[in-house]
């Protein structure tokens, strides 16, 4: 049996903002949506990644918007804002990897 397509959708955090998680990513596939947050659009690391045993959370900044990007063992891979300013991001970052995931 082949690997699992993976696919993306927009959920809310329970603060009311948007997130796009790719729930059948492993965690190896958060490197790659830290190069895609970096080079395409041009995010900054915001601190160390954090690191648990079922959880990645890497805080990234861009003209003073806020994203976390990060892997668990519960929603797979995504990305969320800090606040509803982030949700236009979250929206257009969701956009180009719904239309790159099959490359990634």
């Amino acid at each position: 049996m082949g690997e699992k397509e993976l696919k993306g959708i927009i959920q809310k955090t329970a603060q009311g903002c948007d997130s796009y998680e790719i729930f059948d990513a492993d965690a190896e596939f958060l490197t790659r949506l830290v190069k895609v947050l970096t080079s395409h659009f041009g995010m900054i690391s915001a601190s160390e990644p954090i690191l648990g045993n079922d959880v990645v959370y890497w805080d990234f900044e861009r003209d003073g918007t806020k994203l976390t990007a990060g892997w668990d063992i519960w929603s797979g891979c995504f990305v969320f804002g800090y606040n509803t300013a982030g949700n236009e991001l979250v929206r257009e970052i969701a956009q180009y990897l719904d239309q790159v995931l099959h490359e990634l």
